[in-house]
C-alpha cells in the first residue's frame, strides 16, 4: 500500500452567505474580532441609555 502525500482541496461550506437579487455576500469564516467589537459597543450604549432613568 502506497501513501499519497498530495492532498485533494476539500470544498468548505461558507460559515454565511446571502443572495438578494442579483448580490451575493459570502463570509468564510467567523469574524470573531468583529463580533466581540459590536456586542461591547453595543452592550455599552445600551447601558448608557438604560441606566440613567
Amino acid at each position: 500500500m502506497t501513501l499519497s502525500t498530495r492532498k485533494t482541496p476539500t470544498k468548505h461550506r461558507p460559515f454565511l452567505e446571502i443572495r438578494c437579487g442579483g448580490v451575493r455576500l459570502v463570509v468564510q469564516r467567523v469574524p470573531y474580532g468583529l463580533i466581540t467589537l459590536v456586542t461591547t459597543v453595543s452592550g455599552v450604549l445600551t447601558g448608557g441609555y438604560w441606566l440613567p432613568r
